[in-house]
């Protein structure tokens, strides 16, 4: 079930960026959960020939985490934007408007979506407040290999076993 879009997000938006029209007007993508998870976790692979991706400016009722691997092109957020490059990690809170625009070739990354209150709890702990804006970052490389470690650990988890929002505590 999609909530209604962020109700500030107008008065944040001064316009839609650049070459992505209807920002301003996102749709709700729907995330189902599985009953009784917190989260899901997702490995995405496309090869070579894969073509640009069109734009589908969206929000959900999740958070939203994307760890890239090889990856070109942008990501929007209110009035912001950033480059995309192997290795920056996204991060979009739930019912935020965000857009991704990837360049074609190959491309990789892992999506991890946590419930909304989950996600709420976690931002409450010390360190963590930057999350609860859109934000996109490149770890340095101690840190990315604590995250893939991290991840190689959370993938091959179902989704509901208790395990896994304490592997997300961790990344």
């Amino acid at each position: 079930m999609c909530p209604s879009a962020d109700p500030d997000a107008a008065a944040r938006t001064k316009a839609p960026p650049e070459g992505v029209p209807g920002l301003e007007r996102p749709l709700c993508e729907p995330v189902e959960l599985a009953p009784g998870a917190r989260i899901r976790i997702e490995r995405v692979r496309s090869g070579p020939d894969t073509g640009a991706s069109g734009s589908f400016p969206h929000f959900h009722d999740v958070h939203e985490v994307v760890l890239f691997g090889d990856v070109a092109g942008w990501m929007f957020a209110g009035d912001m934007r950033w480059p995309l490059r192997p290795g920056c990690v996204v991060s979009v809170p739930s019912t935020r408007a965000h857009d991704f625009v990837l360049e074609p070739g190959a491309r990789d990354w892992v999506l991890l979506q946590v419930d909304a209150a989950s996600a709420d709890a976690l931002l409450r702990r010390p360190g963590l407040s930057p999350l609860a804006s859109a934000l996109c970052a490149v770890p340095d490389e101690a840190r990315r290999v604590r995250l893939d470690t991290l991840l190689e650990w959370l993938l091959p988890l179902p989704a509901d076993d208790p395990q896994a929002l304490a592997l997300v505590e961790l990344v």
